[in-house]
């Protein structure tokens, strides 16, 4: 579009036509709707960034990238399932890399690019992971309304991932319990005292592997981007345990990809360590999977939401499920 360096320049009719075709898929209405767009932009680029950032373009942005989901979905998944013992192994390799190491590579390159917490004092690092996680926790929120889940006080809410303790500051005043699943101690040990200091005394930390104890019953689990930096029977593990831990009637919103370019997983490979990235994983379980685990776990979907959270690395869904009463 602007190859010629002209970005900088008075935009012109033909500006406005290519950038309508590009950005909108349509040819501009007419000379005048073409006037306006010129007289409220200084230059080329500023036209473009202004068709750019309008709904329109953001809604034909979203109908060009449904027309190609079905061409990019081709789901991947385990070659063969893994025995118990196998499980185990897993298990007790992915717990102890997130141990060392967090989520890895993959999670650094898509994760919230927050300011970090070294060289702060303890207050300014509690109230900062706190505050970063009330949009999430409005997301969940929103999900459980649009699908008629009302969060009761009396509710037992479990939420795993990389500092799932952030969600609490909205969450632990609106339930009965809150259960933050850590995959590291120093996130479990910080989010215990991030919501002491908030004087959430309903709120509760667990290392993640301890779910498989099958002690814990939630009204509600939500988990995203997390079930991603596990290996695929993992993840399948992580699902059905999450299920059987449900109450009647409760939900689970988790995201997870259901497919990534050029990604395949063998679990004999996986396990002799062989083509593993040493800086970290990401994983993907194919939508038929998922929604197998669904129906053994005795729950129904409700919804299935593109969420784009593994950027251009794949695509990735958030489903909404509620277990039958």
């Amino acid at each position: 579009m602007l190859s010629d360096n002209s970005g900088e320049r008075r935009p012109t009719i033909s500006d406005v036509s290519r950038c309508y075709r590009l950005l909108l898929g349509r040819e501009v209405e007419n000379v005048a709707v073409a006037g306006q767009q010129i007289v409220a932009s200084k230059t080329v680029g500023d036209l473009f960034e202004r068709i750019w950032h309008s709904q329109e373009s953001a809604r034909y942005r979203i109908g060009e990238s449904f027309r190609s989901v079905p061409a990019l979905l081709s789901e991947s998944e385990a070659k063969d399932a893994a025995r118990p013992e196998q499980l185990d192994q897993l298990w007790a390799r992915t717990i102890d890399t997130w141990a060392r190491r967090g989520f890895g590579s993959y999670y650094q390159w898509l994760g919230r690019n927050e300011v970090r917490f070294d060289g702060r004092n303890p207050k300014w690092n509690i109230e900062h992971a706190l505050d970063s996680g009330e949009a999430e926790a409005s997301e969940l929120l929103e999900y459980c309304r649009r699908h008629g889940r009302t969060i009761e006080a009396t509710d037992k809410v479990a939420v795993f991932g990389a500092e799932a303790f952030r969600l609490g500051a909205v969450l632990a005043p609106r339930v009965g319990q809150y259960l933050h699943l850590e995959v590291v101690p120093r996130d479990l040990e910080f989010g215990s005292q991030a919501l002491a200091f908030r004087g959430h005394t309903n709120a509760l930390g667990m290392m993640v592997a301890d779910l498989r104890g099958g002690n814990e019953q939630f009204d509600l689990f939500y988990t995203v981007s997390a079930l991603q930096y596990a290996p695929p029977p993992m993840i399948a593990d992580l699902l059905r345990i999450s299920l059987e831990s449900l109450r009647p009637g409760g939900f689970l919103v988790c995201q997870l990809p259901c497919q990534l370019h050029g990604y395949s997983f063998d679990l004999d490979t996986h396990l002799s360590e062989g083509g593993r990235d040493p800086m970290g994983e990401i994983h993907a379980l194919a939508q038929r999977e998922v929604f197998a685990i669904l129906e053994a776990g005795d729950a129904v979907a409700l919804g299935v939401v593109p969420d784009g959270r593994v950027g251009p690395l794949g695509i990735s869904f958030t489903f909404i499920a509620r277990k039958r009463d």
